[in-house]
């Protein structure tokens, strides 16, 4: 049994760090006169991957026989201006991101967000004189759990001198060193070809996010005071359309106000108009919205807009739009926020556990010493694939024990979310949650808190685990009680992405008294909608399940990625235990069919079958 921590360094340090090494690295390069080349990400068909090509209008891997260009051997065209020099950023606008060759509206619509927050822009993509002297750019980003600083050269792959993918207006390199560092974390710049922009938020400023789902019967004044509540806290935001595929009468929907399907938007601001709620909208592409309130400004500020260039003219026009509420959940299917809370303490960790079956294990300790604000989260990886996580917080005991449960959390293996809670001075156990019972997980740990606090981990009895399990259970999950039995329990848990089944020691058909003797429990999960690799079990599902005598235990996991609409069928069995030594028998105990959002029981057959 063995546990390790490593803690990663804070996000100053790194970047302190690397301007110490990038500045010495500037100076050999300007005392030789040449320019940095990347080696790690060199000028090749590889790098740049497949993107699109916009005279086939397909995605091709795209054969490279022009060599890459420094931004200075680009050519002028209608979105240069030739009276600046070519400069990293300056007085950077949401419209100045304009996306090109690759399917990737996901991160330049989190660009645009940005683009409103210099300090964060300052943070990823610093202004060094040695950018533009010497070719070497730093990019931030918070990767693989930690922040890390993508060096990259400034070359960037052109065709007859014009850029492959996002254009550079005004001769500002920002948007395309970004994109070119994100290529480079994802291999080229074809694997930014699809993605979501709370991901590319949370790699942009650390801050951790979520994606939440609407429709046309999304209740709008509801929508109207989160997204205020969010944008006013300092939130960022996004929003996506739906991927129309064979509707030809959807299309048409969308094509006659010119906007995109299957596209992501920034949301830039929010006002009321004559009665009507209108959202401020940015398009990473180049077409004009033509339904309701398009006749308005995009910006309502007259002064700034008049001192515009043509060039920012031109954009604005194409690009910002306003856009009524009520078209909005017509539109778009979800909305994306960043919980990005700037001047707030960060720490990033990464646990390694290795532990024998019902051994100790270990858990986060957090001491919070003044009150304060405070998002925690992790994601667990386990034999090379990342699983969902629930956190549970419970408050440490005046005798150092793991005390009552506070509050839960809970991430997806695509994201961690978690709501801000406020905490008070004290000690807290904060206990990760998994479906099955691993005994090698990799856990990455992130902390973000509006005061200082101190962290440690610390061991624990098996039993604080498994306590902790049934707490976050009872006190979130929905239950539906079985009609053949009244000891079994069935809780759809967080949205109904899941279905937990849990009984006493005590189970017995109805009509039966319970035993007190100790039980082994499984079962079976299958669906005539689904597929078997579209669903998920663990615990009692796929071998004997141990319940003590009159203790509740989780007789198993079922998980799907359309468990609100799919008819889920579980059929569990127990067998009772009479003698030690005694062979087991499985008993046939109930059967759930049609679990539809509410689960319909029925008592198959009654069996006991006693072996003395």
């Amino acid at each position: 049994m063995s546990f390790s921590v490593e803690v990663f360094p804070s996000k100053e340090d790194v970047m302190a760090n690397s301007d110490i090494e990038c500045l010495e690295h500037a100076e050999i390069l300007r005392s030789i006169g040449d320019y940095y080349i990347d080696p790690d990400f060199l000028h090749t068909a590889g790098s740049l991957g497949a993107i699109l090509d916009q005279e086939a209008d397909k995605r091709v891997f795209d054969d490279l026989h022009e060599p890459w260009y420094p931004p200075h051997y680009l050519s002028d065209y209608d979105y240069r201006n030739d009276n600046h020099e070519w400069h990293i950023w300056n007085d950077p606008w949401p419209f100045h991101v304009c996306q090109a060759g690759v399917g990737n509206c996901w991160l330049m619509a989190s660009l645009m967000a940005i683009a409103q927050r210099k300090e964060i822009l300052e943070t990823v993509l610093p202004k060094r004189d040695y950018a533009l002297d010497c070719g070497l750019v730093q990019v931030r980003l918070f990767v693989d759990g930690r922040w890390q600083v993508i060096k990259i050269d400034f070359y960037v792959p052109h065709k007859n001198g014009i850029e492959r993918c996002s254009k550079m207006p005004k001769k500002q390199m920002w948007v395309a060193m970004i994109e070119k560092a994100y290529a480079k974390v994802k291999g080229s710049f074809g694997g930014l070809n699809g993605g979501q922009s709370h991901i590319a938020f949370k790699c942009l400023t650390g801050a951790e996010g979520k994606q939440v789902k609407i429709n046309k019967d999304t209740n709008t004044d509801k929508l109207w005071e989160d997204l205020i509540k969010y944008y006013s806290c300092g939130n960022l935001l996004a929003a996506g359309t739906p991927n129309i595929k064979d509707n030809e009468e959807e299309l048409k929907r969308f094509e006659a106000i010119n906007i995109g399907y299957n596209h992501a938007y920034a949301i830039l601001g929010f006002k009321e108009h004559n009665g009507h709620r209108l959202i401020n909208l940015g398009n990473p592409g180049l077409t004009k919205f033509t339904g309701r309130f398009s006749e308005l400004p995009g910006y309502d500020d007259r002064e700034t807009v008049s001192n515009f260039c043509l060039v920012d003219h031109f954009l604005y026009y194409h690009k910002i739009f306003w856009m009524d509420i009520e078209d909005f959940v017509l539109f778009f299917t979800h909305f994306y926020v960043c919980e990005y809370r700037p001047g707030w303490e960060d720490y990033s960790m990464r646990q390694k556990i290795k532990r024998e079956s019902g051994k100790d294990t270990q858990i986060l300790r957090l001491e919070v010493h003044e009150r304060c604000e405070a998002i925690i989260g992790t994601m667990k990886h386990c034999d090379g694939l990342v699983y969902d996580t629930f956190l549970n917080i419970h408050k440490c005991t005046p005798n150092g024990k793991c005390g009552s449960l506070i509050s839960s959390t809970y991430a997806s293996a695509d994201d961690i979310h978690a709501d801000p809670m406020f905490l008070d001075p004290g000690v807290y156990f904060v206990i990760p949650i998994f479906y099955f019972n691993a005994y090698e997980m990799v856990l990455d740990w992130k902390i973000t808190s509006s005061r200082p606090v101190t962290f440690s981990f610390v061991h624990c009895p098996f039993d604080t685990y498994h306590g902790s399990f049934l707490q976050g259970l009872i006190k979130n999950g929905e239950a539906n009680r079985d009609g053949a039995n009244d000891n079994v329990f069935f809780y759809t848990f967080k949205g109904q992405r899941s279905l937990f089944v849990r009984s006493p020691g005590g189970l017995a058909p109805k009509g039966r008294k319970p035993t007190g003797r100790f039980i082994r429990v499984r079962g079976t999960a299958s669906s005539s909608s689904l597929k078997p690799e579209e669903i998920n079990s663990y615990m009692g599902f796929n071998r004997s399940w141990p319940v003590p005598p009159m203790r509740t235990g989780i007789i198993g996991f079922v998980t799907c990625s359309e468990l609100s609409t799919s008819k889920i069928d579980i059929n569990i069995q127990y067998t009772v235990r009479f003698f030690i030594w005694t062979i087991l028998d499985w008993i046939d105990v109930i059967s759930v069919s049609d679990y539809d959002k509410t689960l319909r029981l029925e008592d198959r057959r009654e069996i006991e079958k006693k072996s003395e």
